[in-house]
């Protein structure tokens, strides 16, 4: 029979080290998209704005404001699915949570 050594490097890596980057990378990226998509809203909020200033639409503030209301609950019910998701790989669950976590809170 041969001699397997079950903590090997490779196999460490393997079942821990490659669930932490795929956590990783969907945290970093999810953090990316979201600087971005803020970014966006800034910017269209702002167009709206000086739109509004010259006189072209009237602006309902409340409706604005249950619109941002919406798009945040949407981002609220989608981040509890990832983590639930990346806890779902074989025994290394808690290394993509724990890398998504990472990803997600690096700079």
């Amino acid at each position: 029979m041969e001699n397997q050594d079950i903590l090997s490097a490779n196999e460490l890596g393997l079942r821990f080290g490659a669930p932490f980057l795929l956590g990783y990378a969907v945290g970093k990226i999810i953090r990316k998209l979201l600087s971005f998509a803020l970014l966006m809203v800034g910017l269209v909020v702002l167009t709206l704005f000086g739109i509004e200033y010259f006189g072209l639409i009237q602006i309902s503030d409340l409706q604005m404001i249950s619109k941002g209301g919406g798009i945040l609950k949407a981002f609220d019910e989608f981040i509890p699915y990832i983590i639930e998701r990346l806890s779902r790989f074989p025994a290394q669950g808690i290394s993509a949570t724990g890398g998504f976590y990472v990803g997600f809170k690096d700079k």
